[in-house]
This record gives structure tokens, C-alpha cells and sequence, in this order.
């Protein structure tokens, strides 16, 4: 994590994964939000919900999904009711390696540093912190 970002963090609260009952809960009433003109992609997406709900993904997430699906659909074909399910299986994708970057990264960096010697890790060091 960046160490800017982490500083301005005063407490972290780690929540327990959500089960898929509750995931899927948490798709359904935001597909149900999505623009009334999106019929047949709400309509996929409904289908898609035995899928959908096993993405590891937490609420914010999946809203932050759909909206940015929503709003590619629209800036791609400059109309209402064009989203669809593929739509928001790439949006979720790229967030789900966005994640997994982030969630190893910092793991990486420190078996990489363990290897090094002290000198070679203040070079670094001050290389990473640039």
C-alpha cells in the first residue's frame, strides 16, 4: 500500500468475506436500480445471478461495477439500453485483478527485499520511495 495512502488511515476494520446469499442479494436490488431503459441487460444479468454471486467482490465493488458498466455501454453506443452482461463481466474482471495486484503486491515487494542485502535494501528503498 502506498505509504501516503496508508498515513491517512487511522484504524482499519477488516470485514469477513460475504457469503454468496448476500452477495447475491446485494446484485439483485442494485441491478434494480440500473436505468429502466437497460431492459434486456437488467433482464442478463438477472440470469446471470448463480454467476454473479460468486465473484469475490464486496458491495461497494459491485455497485462501483455496474456503474461503470452502465456508463461504457453509454458512451459507446450514445444511447440507453445497450448495456450487457459482458459489459460487466470485463468491468468486474479488471476488478478483480486490480485487487489481486493489490492484494500482492506489497507481499512481493517484501520476499524481494528479504532476499537483498542491508546496503542493497537502502538502494532500493530509496529507488521504491521515488
Amino acid at each position: 500500500m502506498d505509504m501516503a495512502f496508508q498515513s491517512r488511515i487511522h484504524i482499519a476494520i477488516r470485514y469477513p468475506d460475504l457469503v454468496p446469499e448476500t452477495r447475491r442479494r446485494i446484485w439483485e436490488k442494485f441491478i434494480q436500480r440500473i436505468d429502466s431503459k437497460e431492459i434486456q441487460g437488467k433482464r442478463e444479468l438477472m440470469d446471470h445471478l448463480d454467476d454473479l454471486e460468486k465473484w469475490p467482490l464486496n458491495g461497494r465493488q459491485i455497485r462501483n461495477i455496474l456503474a461503470t458498466a452502465e456508463s461504457l455501454a453509454l458512451s459507446t453506443s450514445r444511447r440507453r439500453g445497450a448495456l450487457r452482461y459482458s459489459q460487466v463481466e470485463e468491468v468486474a474482471d479488471e476488478t478483480m485483478r486490480f485487487q489481486d495486484f493489490f492484494e500482492e503486491g506489497p507481499k512481493e515487494r517484501k520476499s524481494q527485499l528479504g532476499e537483498i542485502s542491508s546496503r542493497q535494501f537502502q538502494e532500493r528503498r530509496v529507488r521504491m520511495m521515488r
